[in-house]
């Protein structure tokens, strides 16, 4: 695991999942971190932005109503897995290209099937449009089918891919001891009035299964539930030719009352005991199958417990995902995918011994480390007294009437305490929604209050520029008239100039023709 830096934002009003900040800016904000710095300056993707590191936002350098929320993380590095429609290969593994699109949210980002879908491109499959949110990928944007997605931690990928099909559990192991217990504590019931103690069965070894296509569709089935899913260790009885095929391949619907025409009292679905004494009821054979379960709305039927039942061969409640029978016993699932078949318990039964068989047998054949004190080391053998095992039978017929009340009593407890956590989680979402619709008008407020604000901001500028302008064309208006003034004035000047000069020139004319005229008339005297 390391810490991240992942930022989310809301795109045509809707939230996007988290994606994680690309590997140089996280480096620029580790080193911010560790210098107590508050703003940080970042440039990735061909666009530049502002983190603030005290509040926990991502802001556009050029568009600052652009806001995301950041958060600091301890997440591993995951690989992203995708349901492939061919039946040869049920999972394709993403490149890394593709996961590092997923992960940082790259790509061109749409508005379709009411969410953000980041569009990718694969060399095998093509473009994609991928739900990170909802973990689906679309091969389009107008049609509604979609693949589902799967995010596993690189390690636990290594490890499934590690992992052997079949491993026989060590006694000593953590799962074998959980096992045995279990067993041990749900192996005996009661039916028609009748206590039934197993007292004979026991669980010698334990085969773990592990088959990759059907615990990666688990996994995709427990992360959808996310955290309102529960995971359930159920037992179920099945025959022995059927038990391999339900191990390599999981179970199937369609068998369902194939053979015996019985669709089931509750639902028609697969049914588990929650007790291994209503599994051993159905049982055929030494071997005994434990599942991991994952369910989240479990549905109560209704009494009565036989099959007058009203779900008597129908099909799970819409709403639910699994149906619970009225005494708690069986649970029935509908989906396959929410089944893992991973253990196989191996029965053998204790063998009772008359006082001379067990004289006979050497004490080296028994183990008095094991969880039975005297169980011999080399066989499935019990060797004990006729008086030992009626003390016994007679302690254990005690603490099963103890555990039946208490058991009556958890029941109902446990009906109380499911139908309080419903009303919870409902209050949780109620509360959940309304913090969301609150969030979101607040965001709207704030951003309408940036917008008034930017608003206001406008208008001040635009009242400046018009006085600036105002000022200036009184001003030009002022140099235009003194200019003008003085042009007029210059021209007057000019004018009077070219008066004088002209009235000169008229005086010049006129003292000219007098004397032209006086010159005419001497010459005329003289002439005369």
């Amino acid at each position: 695991e390391a810490l991240l830096w992942q930022s989310r934002t809301r795109f045509g009003g809707i939230a996007q999942d988290w994606t994680t900040y690309p590997r140089e800016a996280q480096a620029q904000l580790n080193r911010a971190l560790v210098r107590g710095d508050r703003i940080v300056e970042l440039c990735f993707h061909g666009s530049r932005f502002r983190v603030d590191l005290v509040n926990k936002k991502q802001y556009n350098a050029t568009d600052m109503t652009k806001v995301r929320d950041v958060r600091l993380v301890n997440v591993q590095p995951k690989m992203w897995l995708l349901i492939s429609k061919s039946e040869e290969a049920h999972w394709v593994v993403l490149d890394e290209a593709n996961c590092k699109h997923i992960e940082e949210g790259l790509g061109e980002r749409h508005l379709c099937h009411d969410a953000v879908l980041f569009e990718i491109s694969n060399r095998r499959l093509g473009r994609l449009y991928i739900d990170k949110a909802r973990q689906r990928a679309y091969d389009s944007l107008y049609e509604d089918a979609f693949r589902g997605l799967l995010a596993l931690p690189r390690s636990m990928w290594a490890a499934v891919q590690e992992c052997p099909q079949d491993v026989t559990l060590p006694p000593s192991s953590e799962w074998h001891q959980l096992l045995f217990r279990h067993f041990e504590a749900t192996k005996f019931g009661g039916r028609k009035g009748k206590r039934v103690l197993n007292e004979d069965l026991f669980v010698g070894d334990i085969t773990c299964h592990l088959r990759k296509r059907l615990y990666l569709q688990f996994l995709e089935k427990v992360h959808r539930f996310s955290e309102r899913g529960r995971v359930l260790l159920c037992f179920h009885g099945t025959k022995p030719q059927n038990r391999a095929e339900i191990v390599d391949n999981g179970f199937s619907i369609s068998k369902v009352g194939a053979g015996s025409g019985n669709h089931g009292w509750f639902g028609k679905g697969i049914y588990f005991g929650r007790r291994a004494y209503t599994a051993l009821g159905y049982n055929r054979g030494a071997e005994l199958l434990c599942c991991l379960v994952a369910v989240q709305d479990v549905f109560v039927t209704p009494p009565p417990d036989s099959s007058g039942n009203a779900y008597h061969g129908l099909p799970c409640k819409l709403g639910y995902d699994a149906h619970l029978s009225p005494s708690g016993k069986e649970l029935v699932l509908f989906n396959p995918r929410q089944i893992l078949p991973c253990f196989t318990l191996h029965l053998s039964k204790y063998v009772e011994l008359s006082d001379q068989q067990a004289m006979s047998v050497p004490a080296s054949t028994y183990d008095k480390s094991s969880p039975s004190d005297y169980r011999p080391a080399c066989q499935p053998l019990f060797a004990e007294t006729a008086w030992q095992r009626q003390k016994e039978a007679q302690q254990k017929h005690d603490e099963v009437e103890l555990l039946y009340a208490q058991l009556q009593e958890l029941t109902q407890q446990k009906h109380a305490e499911e139908a309080r956590a419903r009303r919870h989680a409902q209050d949780v979402q109620r509360a959940k929604l309304e913090f969301e619709e609150a969030t979101r008008k607040l965001r709207a407020a704030e951003s309408e209050l940036w917008q008034r604000q930017e608003e206001q901001r406008r208008e001040e500028e635009a009242e400046r520029l018009r006085r600036e302008e105002e000022q200036a064309r009184r001003i030009e208006e002022e140099v235009e008239k003194r200019i003008q003034d003085k042009v007029q004035a210059e021209l007057h000047r000019r004018l009077a100039a070219e008066e004088r000069r002209l009235r000169d020139a008229e005086e010049d004319r006129r003292r000219q023709e007098a004397l032209e005229a006086e010159r005419k008339r001497i010459v005329e005297e003289d002439v005369r």
